[in-house]
Order: structure tokens, then sequence, then C-alpha cells
């Protein structure tokens, strides 16, 4: 107690011992990393994301620093708070963003993930290494290594490593992940003939608990010891294994023409495989309704395997007008605990990006999918935005989906559950806009859902004609050495009780940034808090991986609070943070899904350090 009282007293005066090394030296703006700065050009290898962005430069600034958390890319969630645990979007439109389609899983969790979309091609003349290390609540442990050298001229290669394991604080709560891709590019003379190849393997590995047994018996105090609280599941665990190997090469033609008008034609390959097992070696615990298969150990499994073959032509080139068209099919294998199946994907594809509007960017990617016989699928996002060098912008987009349930929900058979359903294809559509001024930006969403897929506790059904709107805020606030960083948002539900959303959520950040020791460092130090309205939160069920609705247990309606200092001497940032301050002084059960308190108090810090040559 006294250990952590003593970094809560470090973590407060820590900002006033920067500031009165501030005070020593003139007030004008510098960032340690200027002289240093790490330019690292590549393009984005989906075909979208390289036709919207032109070539980018690797972001290695204390802004960007987000202490090794991929929830962070997500506005507000709700999870345990154990790094690696699973989550649920809180704000609308971000949750039918992560809608799965088709062929996904329940609950996959892609953020998680080492994914297609998010592969780099770069163009460094240089070898890079970046290195990244954090320790927290109860011994958390992340590492993460990215690598990118060329090899020859035409030839070069990224790689990246990642690793996460996380204790929990509860009984039978451990998580394990292991994330790998490599990726080997050719650039080709004359960049006439290109191309890479790509295998990347995810694996995640989590101890499934069910909850503590009795939430009234969760006291938020750092004496009480929370593996004492009894929960569900002793010896139950969830894993989840994704190989992907992803080949395109394809030429550029009229490569003397000018660069503009340049085209390019480019074959895709890909074998993908899946596989989440749910495995029990005490089955009669009393936590399940149903029993299919032995009483001394039960398993339910899920598997899927793809066959990808696709012809892309476009141009990424142009700065008025950059598109692309790509069709081809695709052959998956469905497996489950007491079925197996085979289907046929057709899908057609086409995307543009345009400039023609000074300073704007218009876009817009449409998909149709052919599944079998039975259905097609059709998604379109479009919208316009305004360039960042923008003082006042507005912006806007539209999201529409024609989407039937996943193959998984039209057909189960497990050890503890099986249905066979025939649902509707559902339909949702997201209109978002707003206006951006400098650091400011203000958005409003509607959206209307027929159909959609729901959970109960037992079953699944699927919702009516309902809609959801809101509006989200954010901005930045500069008054000399401190910054405040707002967010909120506010949002509601007609007719669509099935979705379950606070109706407001916000967080508040506080910074003061220094630059001390004769600005070799630059320090960034402050408090920051988190809270969303009180609600009928999903609660999640380990055995088919998913949230589900209940009507129950609230959680929510408290702040969660924070203190933490960032800094970065040239190539290398480092935090610390004290997380939940104010566990064991307030009377305030912390909790975001139900029968998952969030951790007591806890101490992180980490670094990162980016070496060259």
């Amino acid at each position: 107690m006294k250990i952590r009282l003593l970094h809560i007293t470090f973590l407060v005066l820590l900002p006033l011992f920067s500031l009165a090394q501030g005070m020593e030296h003139d007030d004008h703006e510098h960032d340690s990393l200027t002289v240093d700065s790490a330019i690292i050009p590549f393009i984005y290898a989906d075909p979208y994301n390289s036709i919207i962005n032109d070539s980018l430069y690797y972001d290695y600034s204390l802004s960007s620093f987000r202490r090794f958390n991929p929830l962070q890319s997500l506005s507000f969630y709700n999870s345990n708070g154990v790094m690696g645990s699973v989550f649920q979007p809180n704000y609308f439109p971000e949750r039918i963003q992560n809608q799965g389609g088709y062929f996904d899983f329940f609950s996959e969790q892609k953020i998680y993930n080492l994914e297609r979309k998010d592969i780099y091609l770069y163009y460094n003349k240089t070898a890079f290494v970046e290195a990244s290390y954090s320790s927290g609540y109860q011994r958390e442990q992340y590492f993460n290594l990215q690598h990118a050298q060329p090899l020859t001229e035409q030839f070069s290669l990224s790689l990246n490593y990642r690793l996460v394991s996380a204790p929990g604080g509860l009984k039978n709560q451990k998580s394990k992940q292991a994330h790998f891709r490599g990726t080997l590019h050719y650039k080709g003379t004359g960049k006439a003939y290109h191309g890479f190849i790509s295998f990347s393997q995810n694996n995640i590995q989590r101890q499934e608990n069910g909850g503590i047994t009795n939430p009234a018996n969760f006291l938020d105090t750092v004496i009480f010891d929370r593996q004492l609280l009894p929960v569900y599941l002793y010896s139950a665990e969830h894993k989840y294994m994704k190989s992907d190997l992803f080949v395109v090469h394809g030429f550029t033609l009229n490569k003397s023409a000018k660069k503009e008008n340049q085209l390019f034609v480019e074959h895709e390959f890909a074998i993908t495989g899946k596989h989440s097992v749910y495995i029990d070696n005490n089955p009669l615990s009393g936590f399940y309704n149903l029993v299919m298969l032995d009483t001394s150990r039960t398993a339910d499994s899920l598997r899927h395997q793809s066959l990808e073959n696709f012809l892309r032509i476009g141009n990424r080139s142009n700065h008025y007008f950059r598109w692309y068209i790509r069709g081809g099919f695709v052959q998956h294998k469905i497996y489950n605990t007491f079925k197996d199946s085979t289907l046929q994907e057709s899908v057609l594809e086409a995307a543009f990006s345009s400039g023609i509007i000074p300073d704007y960017q218009v876009f817009a990617n449409g998909k149709m999918s052919l599944v079998g016989t039975t259905h097609s699928d059709v998604f379109f996002h479009g919208g316009i935005k305004g360039s960042d060098s923008l003082k006042f912008a507005g912006f806007g987009s539209v999201d529409f989906q024609l989407q039937m349930p996943s193959v998984f929900f039209n057909e189960y058979y497990g050890n503890h559950i099986a249905w066979l359903v025939n649902p509707k294809q559902s339909k949702t559509l997201l209109i978002q806009g707003g206006i951006r001024y400098k650091k400011h930006s203000i958005s409003l969403f509607h959206s209307v859902v027929n159909d959609m897929m729901y959970f109960t506790s037992a079953t699944i059904a699927q919702g009516g004609n309902g809609m959801v709107q809101g509006a989200l805020y954010k901005g930045k606030f500069h008054f000399g050495r401190f910054m405040v960083d707002l967010k909120g948002a506010y949002q509601y539900e007609r007719n669509a009780h099935y979705i379950s959303i606070p109706e407001w959520a916000g967080s508040f950040r506080l910074s003061m940034k220094n630059n001390v020791f004769k600005k070799a460092l630059s320090l960034r130090s402050g408090i920051e808090l988190n809270a969303n309205a009180p609600y009928y939160a999903d609660a999640w069920d380990p055995v088919r991986q998913v949230f589900y609705r209940q009507n129950e247990i609230k959680t929510g309606g408290f702040l969660y609070p924070g203190v933490f200092i960032e800094a970065q001497i040239k190539r290398m940032r480092v935090f610390v943070e004290m997380q939940n301050i104010t566990a064991g002084l307030l009377p305030v059960d912390y909790w975001q899904i139900p029968g998952y308190p969030l951790p007591d108090r806890s101490f992180r810090f980490g670094l990162s350090w980016i070496f060259f040559n």
C-alpha cells in the first residue's frame, strides 16, 4: 500500500518538477525528435488504402504514442481491462463497422490480429528496427518488434512480431497472444513488374472463467484479493489460430508515359486457415445447460479454410482520379463439431478516389459477393473529406450493408449448443457527417438497422426495424504548455431495444508538455478520466464467444481516473502510468462487462526504441 501511494505521489509531483525545469529555458516549441526524425516511406498493400493515401511516412513522434493498446484506435469500448481481453465497441458506428462477415466466427476480435489491410510496403533505403516493451498489472507483458530493410535494389523485407501475456486479476483469466508477419517485396527494374508475398500467423489463447459467481462479493479495495473470488469456470479456455499466405504480383502498363497515366494489372492469390476451439475439462461444473458429448472433456470447434484467386486492374498514381476493379472467386470449406460443408463465393469489387475538388477527396468502395446460389451480400462505403492542411473543412460518409448473417448463425452444431435457423438478410445504413476546425471536430450519425442479428443468454434472434442516432466531438485546447484533449459521444436508439449502448460516453485528458535537461528530453505528463452512462451492457458468453443481451446488471456510471508521464529522448519513447488511482479510496464498483470487474489500482511502464542501420 505504501509503495503504491509513493507511485501516485511521484506521478503527481513530476509534472511540477518538469515545469520548474522548463522555466529555466525559453518558451519556444521544440521536439527532441526534430533532429533525428524517422523518415520511413511506405505504401499500403491493400488496394483501397493504396488509392486513398499517397506515400506515407512512418510516424515516430510523441503525439503518436498510444502506449501499446490496440483498443485506443476505438472511440469508446467495453472490456475487463486486461491487455488483449475481449472487447465490444460501445460507440455505435464503430460497432457497425466492426461487424463480422458471412464467413467470420462469432466474435473474432480482429483488432488484435496482423491483418492484410495493414501490410506496409516499405521504400526505406536503410534498415530500421523498432522494439517496444511494457509491463503492468499482475506482471502483464507486451513485446513488439517491427523491422524493415532493403535486401537489394529490387527486394526488401519487413517483419513484425508481437507477444502479449496478461495473467489477469481473477482465477483462470490468463491470456496469451503471439502474432507474426513477414513480407518480401519486389519492386522491379523500372517498376514494370512488381509483387510481394506475405505470411502471417495469429494465435490467441484465453482462459475463460465465465465471470465471478456473485457480483455482490466484489469489493473495490486494494486490500481484497481478487484471486479469492469464486468464478464459474476453472478449466475452460479458448484458442484462436489464423494463418494467411497472401501473394500479389503484376505489371505497370505504359510505364514510359507520364506517371499520372500509369495503369496496373495485378493477380492476387491467398490461402487462409482459421480455427477456433473452446475446451473445458470439467463440463459437469453446472455452468452448461447441455452436454452433448462425453462428460469428462468437451470441445466446441469451428474451422474455416479458403482459397482465393483474384484479378484487378486500375490506376493508383493519378492525382485527380484513382480507381481499380477487382473480381474473382473464393472456395470455402467450413467445419464445426458435427458437420462440414463447402461453399463457392464470387466477388466483384470496385473503388475510386478523386481529388478533382481542390483540397477535398471524394472516395467510394463497393462490393458484391454471391455466396453459392443462395444470396448476394452487398457492401458500400463512400464519402468526402477535406485535406488536413485546411483549418476549416467538412466531411461525410455513407455505409450500406446488405448481409446474410454468418454461416454459423444459420446452422451450428456444438457440444453445448445447437441450432438450425433460417435467418433473414440484414440491412444497415449508416450516414455520418460533420465539420472540422483546426483540432476540433464534431460529427453526427444516423443509422437505420433492419433484421440485425443479436444474441440472448440462450438463443439467437433478429431485431426488427430500428434507428440509432448520435453525435461525437473530439477536440484539443492549448494553453501555453498545457493541453486538454476532450472526446464525448451522445447516442440513442429507437425501436432497437436489442442494441445495448450507453447514452453518453466521454474522456478528458489534461497534460503539460515541457522540454527539460537543456531540451534533450520532451516530456508530457498529466491526468486522464474516462466515463460512460450506466446501462445494461452486453455480457460475455465464453462458449459461443459472443456478447449477448442482458437486463440484470448495470455497468458504467463511474469515473475511471489515471495519471501518466510520456517522454521522448531522441529516438526512444517511454511512459509510466497509474491506472484506477481511486481504487480502494471511493466506494465504487468498476464494471464495464457484467461479471468482470476492472483491475485494481495498477502501475504500468513501457518504452519504444527505434534503430537505424
